[in-house]
């Protein structure tokens, strides 16, 4: 099979908003290693939960995101981005899916925490082929600076 893809992000004073598009063509779904977590692909549509790269699907991309130190506040950004896959082939039908991830994002800029950071992730996802799902993750991280 083979597999295209193209994103394109227009920004603007903290603004970003990206339209995409992707393409799997064959008898089969994309493959990919699966290292135990099933998300080793690098493609344009990985979500949260899923990674729109089965038998004949189409996908199309739409995101927006903010940064919010455009209006002052550094380290707060957001991101929605919406995925809607057609056309795959399973059985016989053409089943469809979507998928919609929100996120928010702040990093501590300065002070006792400086560098720390924390992630909410919220995705939910909807098929005629699979099960719906709704997921949450927050995410605590540290950047030390080696240099």
């Amino acid at each position: 099979n083979n597999l295209w893809s193209a994103m394109f992000t227009y920004s603007l004073k903290g603004h970003a908003l990206s339209a995409g598009y992707q393409k799997v063509t064959g008898n089969s779904d994309f493959p990919h290693i699966n290292l135990g977590t099933g998300r080793t692909l690098h493609l344009i549509t990985n979500g949260q939960i899923g990674k729109f790269a089965s038998a004949g699907e189409n996908t199309w991309v739409a995101g927006y995101a903010y940064d919010f130190a455009a209006i002052g506040v550094p380290g707060l950004k957001t991101k929605l981005i919406y995925f809607s896959g057609d056309d795959i082939d399973a059985a016989g039908s053409d089943n469809k899916e979507w998928e919609r991830n929100f996120r928010v994002d702040y990093t501590v800029q300065n002070g006792l925490l400086k560098g720390v950071g924390l992630s909410w992730l919220n995705a939910a996802t909807r098929g005629n082929d699979s099960r719906d799902l709704d997921e949450n993750r927050l995410v605590v991280s540290y950047s030390i600076p080696l240099l």
